[in-house]
């Protein structure tokens, strides 16, 4: 700090305040956030192409994700901004494998509890029969 009545460098000063700024705007940038997902499930939806009731109804195609509240905000603020969230989920058995494929290709790092059950499957079809 300049003694009183001498002279200051104003540019010196912007300068400076300048490099503390975009340092403390760097580290903001980085926060994390650590979602918990203790219901993790396999999301599969049906859909057909017509519906009999009391007959036969074959599906067309199947679509297979990850579903839960914790992978889900997870995989949103992934979206969002990349590198920011990390998973923690309990999963067991070929779903729960399924699942962890998911979010690790998603980009999430995951903290994984296996456990001997075997994760939960959710089967469902857009009609919601």
């Amino acid at each position: 700090m300049p003694d009183e009545g001498s002279a200051v460098d104003v540019t010196e000063l912007s300068a400076e305040h300048d490099e503390i700024a975009l340092a403390s705007t760097s580290r903001c940038s980085m926060v994390r956030v650590l979602t918990v997902g203790p219901n993790a499930g396999l999301q599969k939806v049906l859909t057909f192409p017509t519906l009999e009731a009391g007959g036969v109804n074959r599906a067309s195609h199947v679509t297979s994700y990850c579903g839960g509240k914790g992978q889900g905000a997870a995989l949103a603020l992934n979206i969002w901004e990349p590198g920011t969230a990390a998973v923690a989920s309990f999963l067991g058995g070929d779903s729960g494998v399924f699942c962890e494929d998911v979010l690790t290709s998603a980009g999430l790092e995951t903290i994984t509890e296996k456990v001997a059950s075997t994760t939960r499957t959710c089967t469902m079809s857009p009609s919601g029969i």
